[in-house]
């Protein structure tokens, strides 16, 4: 049997009372080289970070160290991402990349 810390666990519990599960559990986030993206609630996605290939997908290639909303991009269910490029999976079944596109 494996010991469990009784500390964490309240930690956790306190946490989850406060926040609820949603916090933790449901916001899909994804990383790149220097670059993040998060899955926000009603499928729209923020990014940030390093940005010279255009892997934020705001349109331009400036850096952002606070996040910024993708475009044109909602109802999205799934993330993913490369080391200069960004994919989104919409509820519909289409893929959506953005980012640095070297091998077409």
């Amino acid at each position: 049997m494996k010991y469990k810390n009784p500390f964490f666990s309240a930690v956790l519990i306190v946490l989850l009372f406060f926040f609820g599960t949603d916090q933790f559990f449901s916001q899909p986030i994804s990383g790149g080289l220097f670059f993040s993206l998060k899955l926000c609630s009603g499928g729209s996605v923020h990014a940030s970070g390093y940005n010279y290939y255009g892997q934020l997908g705001n349109g331009t290639n400036t850096d952002s160290n606070v996040p910024v909303q993708v475009n044109g991009l909602s109802n999205v269910m799934a993330l993913s991402s490369g080391w200069f490029h960004s994919l989104a999976l919409k509820n519909d079944g289409t893929v959506w990349v953005w980012g640095r596109n070297l091998y077409g």
